[in-house]
């Protein structure tokens, strides 16, 4: 479900965890942003283990072409991509990074990607290229996004569904709650990030929806998170975009992951922000 992600240059990227691996369509928010020329192509670079950090950092700067002036990166951000084990000192997190398929890909942009199927595919090597058995809700596009479906032929996710992952999720987060901490590692890779990639582009932050169950538990996990988040924009003069409240209407199919319709929506709605920055920002420089 990751391949894609490892096999092209990305001109413009979204970045985070599996929330906007799954929430974010990097083909339809190119489409909407048109006129606009930013750089192409547009990857979703987010997985469930790319937590910020020196790891993901190297990974990114191995992915983006060195002439790339005029990209989009879009940073999605919740307390959970800032957390590790307590215990844990920072080069300890970052040997536990380097364990991650971010950590174990040294190549991130040619099709077909040996180096990826030899250290990261959990499958026989054959299923790499042809896969034979998955999700049938699941599907995974060549820009690296995954789509979730509610319905998929005869398959569908329903209700007690929702509401079983969503407590799954719940009971999960809780875990960490007690075994992991927002680490400073992570907060200061999430700067050096955005200053790199500044030098190729126009950079956001962006906290997706989810169910208000789940954004409440995240703010216990780190109170204040947002106000940080303002704080570390407006140090580094880009947006921070918060979905996090005010939209109930977006359907997960467990809690915290949105599902292709509104990941879609989410997407447009994305993207029409973008475009008002974007020419806000154009009006501001003109010489009156």
């Amino acid at each position: 479900m990751y391949y894609p992600k490892f096999t092209q240059p990305g001109g413009s990227l979204v970045l985070g965890l599996s929330r906007a691996d799954q929430g974010i369509d990097p083909s339809l928010l190119r489409e909407e942003l048109r006129p606009a020329d930013f750089a192409a192509p547009f990857v979703n670079f987010a997985s469930n283990q790319s937590y910020y950090g020196e790891v993901y950092l190297k990974a990114i700067r191995k992915k983006v072409p060195a002439n790339v002036k005029n990209g989009l990166f879009i940073l999605s951000v919740t307390p959970g991509s800032f957390t590790a084990p307590k215990k844990a000192g920072d080069r300890e997190l970052v040997k536990m990074d380097e364990h991650t398929i971010m950590g174990k890909t040294g190549n991130f942009t040619t099709q077909p990607n040996y180096d990826y199927i030899m250290n990261c595919y959990g499958q026989a090597l054959y299923n790499s290229l042809h896969t034979l058995t998955a999700w049938k809700n699941l599907t995974t596009h060549e820009d690296g996004w995954n789509e979730v479906r509610m319905q998929s032929g005869e398959q569908e996710i329903t209700k007690k569904d929702i509401a079983f992952w969503k407590a799954q999720n719940l009971s999960f987060y809780n875990r960490k709650i007690r075994t992991e901490a927002v680490r400073d590692h992570r907060k200061e890779y999430l700067e050096k990030t955005i200053e790199y990639l500044k030098g190729h582009g126009n950079v956001l932050l962006v906290r997706l929806p989810a169910d208000p169950d789940i954004i409440e538990l995240e703010n216990q996990t780190w109170n204040g998170f947002d106000g940080h988040m303002d704080c570390i924009a407006g140090l580094h003069g880009i947006p921070y975009l918060n979905y996090s409240k005010g939209f109930d209407g977006m359907e997960t199919y467990d809690g915290s992951h949105l599902a292709s319709e509104s990941a879609r929506e989410f997407t447009r709605m994305l993207a029409a922000d973008i475009r008002e920055i974007v020419t806000d920002q154009q009006l501001a420089t003109k010489t009156p």
